[in-house]
Parts: structure tokens; C-alpha cells; sequence
């Protein structure tokens, strides 16, 4: 619903403290109609995880890693 009002620059969801097999349950065309509600009023939708779920309906994928484990070099 907020993504259909417009108006508005970005809209943040913020899923990382849910459990995977939470996350996982939401389907694959929730996250695509997200998507195309946000191209329509041109907003901005982050969707911060951290595992991934939106898969193919996300434009951007970011990954973020601690310095430690670039250093270690376990980045991947």
C-alpha cells in the first residue's frame, strides 16, 4: 500500500533480523510486484537481508563484507 501511494523517494525494508526460513517463505512474485510498484512511482525499494530472497526481481545486489573477512580473504 505505501508503495502504491507515491510520493515518496525510498522506502526501507529492513528483514535482517528474521530468520531465513522466515524470509524465505515470501514468494518470489511478492518481491517482482514490489519491484514493478516501485518502477511505477518511481521510488527507490532497499530490501536489507542477510540472505538473498529477492533474487531476479532485485536491480542491484549489494554484498558487504567486515574489513577481517576481506583480509582473511574469504570474500566471495
Amino acid at each position: 500500500m505505501i508503495l502504491q501511494a507515491g510520493g515518496l523517494g525510498a522506502i526501507v525494508l529492513d528483514l535482517g533480523s528474521i530468520a531465513p526460513e522466515f524470509v524465505s517463505r515470501v514468494e518470489l512474485w511478492t518481491w517482482h510486484r514490489f519491484r514493478v510498484a516501485a518502477e511505477r512511482t518511481q521510488s527507490s525499494t532497499i530490501l536489507l537481508t542477510q540472505y538473498v530472497c529477492a533474487k531476479s526481481s532485485a536491480e542491484l545486489l549489494l554484498r558487504l563484507h567486515t574489513p577481517r573477512m576481506l583480509h582473511e580473504g574469504r570474500c566471495g
